[in-house]
């Protein structure tokens, strides 16, 4: 039961970082905490389907932080968007 209500406060915490407008790096941290306790949650549960949702998190959040990195570089210590 713990670990559900991990899953569902991370998910208050990231929809509160959302409509306050938080960087795309804060919302990929809570994302991946989210994928992690939702594993932890699956695997208490012994549910294929939770595990299978589990994956589909963190594979979609692997993907996240694939585009993240992709649409910012760094230079001089400040974000900008890369230049083609």
């Amino acid at each position: 039961m713990e670990e559900a209500r991990a899953v569902l406060s991370r998910l208050a915490r990231i929809e509160l970082l959302e409509r306050g407008g938080a960087e795309t790096g804060s919302l990929l941290a809570e994302l991946s905490k989210l994928a992690c306790e939702a594993a932890a949650w699956a695997e208490r549960e012994n549910d294929p389907r939770a595990r299978e949702a589990a994956a589909a998190l963190a594979a979609a959040h692997a993907r996240a932080l694939t585009a993240s990195s992709r649409s910012t570089a760094t230079v001089g210590g400040r974000s900008r968007p890369p230049t083609e």
